[in-house]
Order: structure tokens, then C-alpha cells, then sequence
């Protein structure tokens, strides 16, 4: 198997990141290896830089903290958030919108389905809008491959 490396993002520290793109068959997979709390975490990007992301396959759709989506450019009005969805926490309201593109590793995926939270989420989440357009995804070894 031919697994090349790359260094995780310093930002992200010991909670993890890319580890490795394997390429050995087909298109590149993504490696992510769990990170200190239990949980994977990636590194995404988009069209307005790089964020963090919790990989959470709970999530309807990519879930971004407002502070984040600022950072990315998306400047939205108290008004944008009309919608209400369901979280653990209890209903919280959101903007939905569309990333032109999102890439985790050397997946890049283009128009992906997208919510702001208002309020209340602590992290920005990388859910089924992108998950579940990729080949497939799965669990082993304490590491997560993400297959493109």
C-alpha cells in the first residue's frame, strides 16, 4: 500500500487532520487518525480559506459556527436565519446556503449544502451533505478513510 504522508495542519495541533492520502488504487483517499478527545477532525477548505472540522455523520449537512463562515466571507443579517433545525441542544435556528466547492484532503466536492448556526454551536461540523457524496467512508484501526 502506497500511503504518502502529509503533515497536519499546526493549527490543529494534537485534534488531528489530514494524516495521510492513500493512493494506492483508484483516486486518492483521505486518512484522518482519531484525535486525543475521540473524536475525527478535519481540515477543510473552501473557496474562503481553512477551517476545522468535527466529522460527524449525525449531521443532515455541513454545519458551520457563524464566527466561521465570517472568517470564510459569508457575512450574513440576523433576518438569513429562517430556518429551524433539531440539534441535541433543542431547535436552533439557520441560514442555509451553498460552498461553491469544500475539499477535505485531496477530496474536493463542489456546490455542497451548507447551514449557519445562528447561535449554539461549538464547533463546525462536517456532515452527510458531503459524507455522503463520497464513495464511501469508514472506521479501523483508529484512523477514518474518507474514499473519493
Amino acid at each position: 500500500m502506497a500511503i504518502v504522508a502529509i503533515a497536519a495542519c499546526g493549527a490543529l495541533g494534537a485534534a488531528g487532520g489530514v494524516l495521510a492520502v492513500d493512493r494506492s488504487v483508484g483516486p486518492p483517499d483521505a486518512v484522518l487518525r482519531v484525535a486525543d478527545d475521540g473524536h475525527f477532525w478535519a481540515e477543510g477548505a473552501t473557496e474562503g480559506g481553512r477551517l476545522r472540522l468535527l466529522i460527524d455523520t449525525g449531521a443532515t449537512r455541513v454545519s458551520l459556527t457563524r464566527a466561521d463562515a465570517e472568517r470564510l466571507g459569508v457575512i450574513l443579517t440576523d433576518d438569513a436565519f429562517t430556518d429551524i433545525v433539531a440539534t441535541a441542544g433543542g431547535p436552533s435556528h439557520v441560514a442555509v446556503i451553498t460552498l461553491p466547492w469544500l475539499s477535505v484532503g485531496p477530496t474536493r466536492l463542489e456546490n455542497v449544502e451548507a447551514v449557519v448556526f445562528q447561535n449554539g454551536l461549538g464547533h463546525s461540523l462536517l456532515g452527510m451533505s458531503f459524507l455522503g457524496r463520497l464513495d464511501g467512508y469508514g472506521v479501523s484501526g483508529g484512523a477514518m478513510r474518507l474514499q473519493s
